[in-house]
């Protein structure tokens, strides 16, 4: 889960201040100068791709738009791996694909 708190610099705007993660509760905090995000994900770069995605998304969709809502849940990289590990130790087919961009 992500925190957010609220800066004051000419204009109100949101910073990222921690993400905590759904499962153990480990905060991540922010640093300065310091991409929380990496931290959270256990990159060693903003160049190294680590991400997890898990969201039930429901809703309408038409071709001038839609709307609905998303659950979803936020996980560190060792929960990440401890879930990865349930999944397959359940008969989970984890599915893998290359992509480019």
């Amino acid at each position: 889960m992500k925190f957010y708190i609220e800066k004051e610099k000419l204009s109100q705007y949101k910073e990222l201040e921690s993400i905590v993660c759904d499962w153990c509760k480990t905060a991540f905090k922010a640093r300065t100068n310091e991409n929380i995000e990496y931290k959270f994900n256990n990159a060693r770069s903003c160049y190294e791709v680590k991400e997890f995605e898990l969201r039930w998304k429901t809703g309408n969709n038409y071709p001038e738009g839609g709307c609905g809502e998303e659950e979803f849940v936020e996980l560190c990289s060792e929960c990440r791996e401890k879930l990865k590990k349930l999944l397959l130790d359940n008969g989970i087919v984890i599915q893998k694909r290359d992509w480019d961009w």
